[in-house]
This record gives structure tokens, sequence and C-alpha cells, in this order.
């Protein structure tokens, strides 16, 4: 629970208006902390239901996300790379090294993700630096043909693999169920979980 509550902010969002992106949520024996862009939940028996406010602790009345509707849901055909932590662990310093490279940049930095057999790619092709990472881990359910692709946020992908190593366990990382319309990107560990939204890319909304 301490490793979620030291995280949970960066899912959140505390410059919206909706107080539901400033709460922590109980719900079904999980606490979930949900922003536009990102959420992360960790299973447990917390002795709570509702939403608390993250700084105050208080009780707020806004309807909760329907969180059911957010989570993609997976099945035994589902394309995933199983990660572990030492191989994680190098993925978040690519990443936060991608950020300090870049801290001036304006525009939000994102970068490629493309599920091969060999592992997950990641790519960030720039005028001025050409970044490819690729992922090591065990590839499920991989289908031939065209590999899967999406597009996310970097800081907001940094941030979410950073929260599963301080967690320590392997990870599962979802590639997207419709590439077309570039559906949310889903992480499982034991007892926790996180979704992340795509930036827009026409490349692969259109292939």
């Amino acid at each position: 629970m301490l490793i979620f509550m030291k995280h949970a902010k960066k899912f959140l969002d505390f410059k919206s208006d909706s107080e539901r992106y400033h709460a922590l949520h109980y719900a079904a024996g999980r606490v979930y902390a949900v922003s536009a862009y990102m959420m992360a939940w960790l299973d447990g028996d917390f002795g709570k239901q509702g939403s608390y406010d993250f700084v105050t602790g208080a009780e707020i009345k806004e309807p909760m996300p329907a969180f059911d509707k957010v989570i993609p849901p997976v099945n035994d055909g589902s394309v995933y790379i199983i990660v572990c932590t030492s191989e994680l662990a190098k993925l978040h310093t690519i990443l936060k090294g991608i950020l300090a490279m870049f801290a001036k940049e304006k525009n939000a930095l994102s970068v490629q993700m493309t599920y091969e057999s060999t592992g997950l790619i990641i790519d960030m092709p720039m005028p001025q630096l050409q970044v490819r990472y690729v992922v090591v881990g065990v590839m499920s359910n991989f289908a031939h043909g065209k590999p899967k692709r999406a597009r996310v946020n970097v800081k907001q992908f940094a941030d979410t693999i950073g929260y599963f190593v301080q967690r320590g366990s392997k990870m599962r990382l979802y590639a997207p169920l419709r590439v077309s319309r570039q559906s949310p990107i889903l992480f499982t560990a034991e007892r926790t979980g996180a979704v992340l939204t795509q930036l827009h890319d026409a490349m692969i909304s259109e292939a």
C-alpha cells in the first residue's frame, strides 16, 4: 500500500476541475487513482468504500469513473510481453534519460511501441536524436504478420514503469486490443495494474 500511495499522485490530475481526478476511489476490493489519461489500482482489503480526496482524506460525493469500461479486457489470445524487474529498471532509466535530454521541449514527447516476436521495440525518432531500445522479455501470443503498434506519452510511460519498478515484481505489458483505434495500453502485475491512453498517431490509426 505504501508504494501505491507514493506513486498514486502521478496518476492523478490536480489541475483538473473534476474532483474525481484528485481522489482515491475504493470499490470492490480495489483502490484506484485515475486521471483522464492514466490509471493505476491495487487489490486489497482496505475497509473503505467510496471516493476520498488524496490530500485531505475527505470523502467526496462525485460519481466514480466506470472502471470496468476503462480497463481493457484480456483473454487467452491477448498479446503481451512479460518483463522482469531488472529489465523494467533499464527501461525506466532510458525513459528518464529521454526526458532529461529534452527537458526544455515544449511539446509532449512520445515514443512508438512495436510488439515484435523478439521483444518490445521502443522508438523515438527526432531530428536531433534517434532512440531505439528493445525491451527483452517473453512475448506471448505473438501474431505473425503486421506487428501491433502504439504511441504513448514519454512522461506518463516513465511514471507508469517507475511504479512497477518499485513494486519489484515482473510485469505484463499488453498490446492494444484495437490498433487502428489506438485503444489504451494495459499493464498488470501481482495484485496491481495500470492503464495508459495513447497519443494520436495518424500512421497507426489509418493503418
